[in-house]
């Protein structure tokens, strides 16, 4: 009879483990040259969130503090409507950098190596677009959970193209990070968290020499048009007496005559992208939308 009991006790704690323990874990090291992060030593024997070494690429700490000092915030949302009521971290040029790097302390010295986990919740990287979200399984070098903290590899695309950081390693001084302006906007994240559903919010896409702030409608009167152009300034324009009727932004018909997402495009200094536009007595129609980023001014709206 205690048998027959047992079993379905077991199996019950099995149904009840949280699925976190089931994340895919991996083996990081603990890296043991020295590291300056804008000019300021950070060891690691002590430190609760040192660096950490995976297939061979270092990993950085975005604890708070840390990612601050390098002008990066880490906001946690543990659910988030627009991601199906899922946990989504947002990380991203943050308004200021602490000018001091407050490192954790252990009592006792890490070890050489530990477990480490695939990160599983949302990543959402300098966006507050679901759909732009990381797709962590799928990186070759994916962001990880380590002691309840989430680490980036400094890779070229994560580092210098997302965060603006300059990094270079010699075996004599090791490993040295140094923050600078990155080339992206300074995003409002708080949406992620909210509670009701979002009619309208900013959009950005990024290219080489442009990133471009754009409405997802306009169906709010949200017509504002964020640009910049590297080594320039950010500046802002506004749709509102360009275009008329409500619009809804990166969507375009496919072949069935369903609207289904699309991506812009930058060509020179033109930024084209699709639209669906419904005019005042509710026709739907597919445009696309030509802008002048130098101006912010439509140069074209096609009708396809």
């Amino acid at each position: 009879m205690k048998i027959k009991l047992i079993i379905p006790f077991c199996i019950l704690c099995i149904l009840l483990i949280p699925k976190s323990v089931y994340a895919k874990s991996v083996t990081v090291t603990i890296p043991t040259f020295p590291v300056t992060v804008n000019g300021q030593a950070m060891e690691s024997v002590y430190n609760q969130y040192p660096l950490l070494l995976y297939k061979d690429i270092t990993y950085f700490p975005m604890a708070y503090d840390y990612a601050r000092f390098l002008k990066v915030k880490a906001n946690w949302y543990e659910k988030s409507r627009a991601y199906g009521n899922k946990s989504v971290l947002f990380v991203g040029v943050a308004e200021d950098r602490n000018i001091e790097l407050k490192i954790s302390s252990t009592s006792t010295p890490n070890k050489k190596s530990y477990a480490a986990t695939v990160a599983e919740y949302g990543i959402a990287l300098n966006t507050t677009n679901p759909s732009k979200y990381l797709d962590n399984l799928k990186e070759d070098y994916p962001i990880l959970n380590f002691r309840g903290v989430t680490y980036f590899p400094l890779t070229w695309r994560f580092a210098v193209e997302e965060f603006g950081w300059q990094y270079s390693y010699d075996k004599q001084n090791g490993l040295k990070i140094k923050s600078s302006a990155p080339f992206r906007p300074i995003i409002t994240d708080s949406v992620i968290g909210a509670t009701l559903p979002r009619a309208t919010g900013t959009d950005y896409y990024y290219s080489n020499e442009y990133y471009v702030g754009y409405p997802t409608t306009t169906w709010d009167n949200n017509y504002r048009l964020i640009i910049r152009k590297r080594g320039g300034d950010e500046r802002e324009y506004s749709l509102e007496n360009q275009i008329q009727g409500d619009y809804y932004f990166n969507v375009k018909k496919n072949s069935s005559g369903a609207f289904v997402e699309s991506e812009p495009s930058i060509t020179s200094n033109i930024l084209s992208i699709d639209c669906k536009k419904i005019t005042s007595d509710s026709v739907e129609s597919s445009v696309k939308l030509k802008i002048n980023l130098d101006t912010g001014i439509v140069v074209e709206e096609a009708h396809y």
